[in-house]
């Protein structure tokens, strides 16, 4: 199986699923300029492009998918989300610090819960370079310049920790 079909199998998972509807609610009802950065397939793109009336640009360069090249990743947008990849990306600080948009909502694994729960969904994935418990995604997008509006886990809980953390963060001015 190559990535590309593990991307498949995990995006029709009823917990990606559900994360890509808790990532609409983020999102919110407006109108707006959106990139998913680490795309991936599109399926998430799909998903609220057919639910929003905002439109949707997706960016993805991997030497996994190396024809996913859908926009320049500095195109000016109003909202830039990482749903599951932010922990792919090896020089996050960069990217975040150089990103030409107001907003950013992240979505990703909680590194806390992952340590408390090793299981077979979470086998080691040779392209994960970090995963980050909640305050050290605060303090990662903090220190490139964001203030976080909203932060906080959801999810399946074990041991007062869920398995997912999420923030959505403006850019300082």
């Amino acid at each position: 199986m190559d990535y590309k079909d593990k991307l498949k199998q995990f995006n029709s998972t009823e917990k990606y699923i559900s994360e890509v509807r808790f990532l609409k609610r983020l999102l919110g009802n407006d109108s707006q300029l959106v990139m998913d950065y680490g795309c991936g397939i599109n399926t998430a793109m799909k998903f609220l492009n057919a639910r929003t009336s905002s439109v949707f640009m997706g960016y993805d360069k991997t030497k996994f998918l190396p024809d996913f090249d859908y926009c320049s990743p500095f195109e000016k947008v109003n909202v830039v989300y990482f749903l599951h990849s932010i922990a792919h990306i090896e020089d996050i600080d960069s990217v975040l610090k150089s990103l030409n948009t107001g907003r950013i909502i992240v979505i990703t694994p909680n590194k806390s819960w992952i340590e408390d729960n090793k299981n077979d969904f979470y086998k080691p994935d040779k392209t994960v370079i970090n995963h980050f418990t909640q305050e050290e995604l605060i303090d990662l997008v903090e220190s490139c310049g964001y203030s976080v509006e909203e932060s906080g886990q959801f999810g399946k809980c074990t041991n007062n920790k869920n398995e997912r953390i999420f923030l959505i963060a403006r850019k300082k001015k």
